[in-house]
Parts: C-alpha cells; sequence; structure tokens
C-alpha cells in the first residue's frame, strides 16, 4: 500500500471510531439499557382499540410513531394503537375533547425499515370537529373530511393530506402534500410542497420546491431556496411571492395587475392588465421569472 493510500485508510478509520464513540456517548447519556436493543424490529400487533361517540375534538401527541386519519364504517369514532414493543400509551377525555398520547421508548434497532408503531383515527365522513398534532417523527396521512379543521406540527416525516377545510401546517423537515383544502397555512424548513387544489394559500418556507396546480383566491408565498411553479391562479384578493433564489413560474394568472422584479434573472409577463383592481407582486434576488 502506497503512503497515500495508507493516510486515506487511517482518516476513515479515525472518522469510524469517532462516530462509534458518539454514539456510545449518546446512548449512554440518555438512560440507554443494553436490553432495549433490537437487531429486527418485531411486526406490531393491535395493543388498544377504543370507540367513541361523539366527540368535539382530538389532540394526538406521538413521538417516533406514524398516524393515519381514515374514514370509519360507522357514525362512531375508533382508535387503535399498533406496536411491536417500547411504547409509552395513554388517552384521557377532558370537555368532550380526546387527547391520545403515544411515545415509542428510546431504543436501538438494527436493519429496521420503517416504524412498527402507528396510531389509526377512524372518523365519520362528515366529522366537523377539532384535529390536533403534535407528532415528533413519523409519517401523517389525512384521508378525505371536507368538514375537518386541523393544526399539524412534526419534526421530521412527510404529510399527505386528501381533503380538508382548513388546516394549518408546520413541518421541520419533510415533504407535503395536499390535494385540496379552503386555506391552507404552512410554516415549513426543508422538503418539498405539492398542492393540487386551494382557495386561500399561505406559505414560508426556507429549502425546497413549491408546486401548485389550482388557486381560486389569493395566495402570499415567502420562500427562500427553490423553484415555485403555479399551473393557475385566478385572484379575487391581492397576492405575492417573496422569493431569494429559485425560478418562479406562473402558467396563468388571471383578474390581477403583476408587478416583478428580480435582481439576478430574467422577467417576463404576457397579457398584464393594467386596469385591473387587484394587483400581484412577485419579489425574487437570484432566478427567472415567467407569468402568462
Amino acid at each position: 500500500m502506497n503512503k497515500n493510500g495508507l493516510i486515506i485508510l487511517i482518516v476513515f478509520l479515525g472518522l469510524v471510531i469517532a462516530t462509534m464513540t458518539g454514539g456510545f456517548i449518546y446512548l449512554l447519556s440518555s438512560n440507554f439499557s443494553w436490553g432495549e436493543i433490537d437487531f429486527v424490529e418485531r411486526k406490531s400487533k393491535l395493543i388498544d382499540t377504543q370507540t367513541y361517540e361523539s366527540l368535539d375534538g382530538i389532540t394526538l401527541d406521538t413521538k417516533a410513531i406514524d398516524i393515519v386519519i381514515q374514514e370509519s364504517d360507522t357514525e362512531e369514532i375508533i382508535t387503535e394503537v399498533y406496536s411491536s414493543k417500547n411504547i409509552d400509551y395513554s388517552s384521557s377525555i377532558e370537555d368532550n375533547k380526546l387527547t391520545l398520547k403515544a411515545h415509542k421508548k428510546s431504543s436501538v434497532t438494527l436493519f429496521s425499515f420503517g416504524f412498527s408503531s402507528k396510531v389509526i383515527v377512524k372518523l365519520p365522513s362528515n366529522y366537523a370537529g377539532e384535529l390536533n398534532i403534535d407528532a415528533k417523527v413519523g409519517d401523517i396521512s389525512i384521508k378525505t373530511f371536507s368538514d375537518l379543521n386541523a393544526t399539524i406540527v412534526n419534526s421530521v416525516g412527510d404529510l399527505s393530506i386528501d381533503e380538508l377545510k382548513n388546516v394549518n401546517i408546520e413541518v421541520t423537515t419533510g415533504d407535503i402534500y395536499v390535494k385540496e383544502a379552503k386555506e391552507i397555512n404552512i410554516k415549513h424548513n426543508t422538503g418539498d410542497i405539492d398542492i393540487d387544489e386551494v382557495s386561500v394559500l399561505k406559505i414560508d418556507s426556507r429549502t425546497g420546491d413549491i408546486s401548485i396546480k389550482n388557486i381560486d383566491d389569493s395566495f402570499s408565498i415567502k420562500a427562500n431556496t427553490g423553484d415555485v411553479d403555479i399551473k393557475r391562479a385566478d385572484l379575487k384578493a391581492n397576492s405575492k411571492i417573496d422569493h431569494r433564489t429559485g425560478d418562479i413560474n406562473i402558467k396563468k394568472l388571471t383578474n390581477a395587475y403583476i408587478e416583478v422584479s428580480s435582481k439576478i434573472g430574467d422577467t417576463k409577463v404576457n397579457n398584464n392588465d393594467r386596469y385591473a383592481e387587484l394587483t400581484c407582486t412577485i419579489k425574487n434576488n437570484v432566478g427567472d421569472i415567467r407569468v402568462n
């Protein structure tokens, strides 16, 4: 082995040892016990199920657990908790509002492919209560509930929504997909955002592409890095985009006069109506702007 190869090998082994040492220090500092190691994640099983005739609100407090909100076959509300082991679970009702807590305990799992723990909530399709989700790591899936208002906070994990009435979303890391909602308010750090149908939209995003098919009222988009693509926007109120780095493309925007500016990048606006009562302001630091 030549001298350069030996140096590379020494550096690599040093990085491996440093990583393993850091991992052991973390485990020891987090009240870890060796009995908590799993070499293969066990298959989850149903550990609790509850049925409620009616609830005014539902709060889910989860950690390292996936969440599924789906339609019930009956007019009752059903909760199901699945896990293999290592889960702290509790539920309580106050003022006809359910709080369900499910936290996966600290453990190390080798060769695991996704979380085995899951909370499933089955709601009548016309449920009009409140849904609050406070998740720390885990994917979230919500089916079609056109009368439901929701607030969703998640640190790490993807979010998929078929339909809600209004939704507030705060995700640190993960992709967001919403098929349909009347009002959407998103605060997002890292990941892509895809929306099919929305009336009123507000987005504050740091890193990731934003793709929207149809906006039927107004939008306010603040983005740091990533492209913004809007297929159609039929405005009924003043709207704006404040962007730092990335291209902005709006295929069709109607009912507003469009003001654009980009410090570094080309701008082009077709069919601009100077006599429109509404205004759409688009500012970009670095990147092209194309409208209509």
